[in-house]
């Protein structure tokens, strides 16, 4: 949803675009989701500082909405600095799989940057690669030691990822973890790999001070990028039930005991609230405490896998540098055909596995 359709009834505009029934809800705040907490204002300013000592920038984005969690803020800063970037697509487990190859062809075209595959529960040969794409993709001379810096948006996975790096190559106590997004609010430096000698800056996570479409907004809101609070967890589930049905995941219809897909958030919710047993202090059904049953059973993948974004087509490039700001898209754009046939390979991808593994 671009601009235009800002403060109005964002879901009857995408049913008009996609065809999938509407479900009604306006989007707070005239449209604009503003998360910015005061330490990371300050991170920024830390990181441009930092970003000097940098010989590569490790970005972490999260695989289901691997354009959405990009930060056009860091992006305009490495762009200035000209600083070389790996891009790390994390929480890979909960994305769809078949559109690995798309996206990797993408960055690799039109972008000219590396792309690797990562989640919480690989180990040394995620970190490896890490190190080694960082290596080569760096102007480092032989026998110079490497700084890299992890950065990314909020709850993108950073803390997993860089304990990850520290339990494979240096044992070096973890990162602080938190289920909330923001939760690492200072700058540490640590070695990641002696042989490459390799040190790692982290930062905190920088989240751009407004979200001006809302489409990538509800996104970032649907994977934990915001805080609930900021949008409401109604909200979320509201975007996370038209993203279901508007790219044919019906899991949630065996999942939730239902006799069809729903496209009415509101009987969603109260059938959820009956299933959970969530009820008010007046007994009646508490759809704020079912959302989160539905919202958390999506981030944790039990809905399936997912890529919420559609791979665009227009870009604006700088030839100089291997930084990149896509042109905008929406649920509508292309995610019906690209992501559902994506998601179809992956479904095939695994029923052929089982056959396989049966008949033998």
């Amino acid at each position: 949803i671009n601009a235009e359709y800002m403060g109005k009834d964002v879901s009857r505009e995408l049913a008009r675009l996609t065809g999938v029934p509407p479900f009604n809800f306006v989007v707070p705040n005239g449209g604009r989701i503003n998360w910015f907490p005061g330490h990371m204002a300050r991170a920024t300013r830390i990181i441009q500082e930092k970003l000097k000592q940098v010989d590569v920038v490790l970005e972490v984005r999260d695989a289901r909405v691997p354009f959405s969690s990009a930060n056009p803020l860091l992006l305009e800063l490495l762009q200035k600095q000209k600083k070389r970037r790996v891009v790390i697509m994390n929480k890979s487990d909960l994305a769809v799989s078949g559109a690995r190859d798309l996206l990797v062809d993408y960055f690799r075209t039109v972008e000219n940057v590396p792309v690797i595959f990562t989640n919480a529960k690989e180990g040394k040969n995620t970190a490896r690669k890490v190190v080694e794409l960082a290596t080569a993709n760096s102007r480092r001379r032989e026998f110079k030691a490497l700084t890299t810096m992890v950065v990314g948006v909020p709850n993108v996975g950073k803390s997993s990822l860089l304990n990850l790096l520290k339990r494979s190559f240096s044992g070096a106590s973890h990162a602080k973890v938190g289920p909330l997004p923001g939760v690492t609010q200072h700058v540490h430096t640590f070695q990641i790999s002696y042989n490459p000698p390799v040190f790692m800056l982290d930062s905190p996570g920088v989240m751009i001070p407004t979200v001006e479409n809302v489409d990538v907004g509800l996104r970032l809101a649907a994977t934990g990028a915001i805080k609930d609070a900021v949008v409401g967890v109604e909200l979320i589930a509201r975007y996370i039930l038209f993203s279901l049905n508007n790219l044919k995941m019906f899991s949630y219809v065996k999942l939730y005991q239902l006799d069809a897909p729903i496209s009415d958030h509101n009987l969603l919710l109260e059938k959820l609230a009956m299933l959970f047993k969530c009820k008010t202090s007046n007994g009646g059904a508490d759809t704020e405490r079912a959302a989160t049953f539905l919202i958390d059973d999506f981030r944790r993948g039990t809905l399936g896998e997912i890529m919420m974004d559609a791979i665009p087509e227009n870009t604006n490039t700088n030839t100089n540098t291997n930084t990149v700001v896509p042109s905008t898209t929406t649920v509508a754009e292309k995610a019906t055909t690209v992501i559902s046939s994506a998601i179809d390979k992956s479904k095939k991808s695994r029923a052929a596995t089982t056959t396989t593994t049966t008949t033998t």
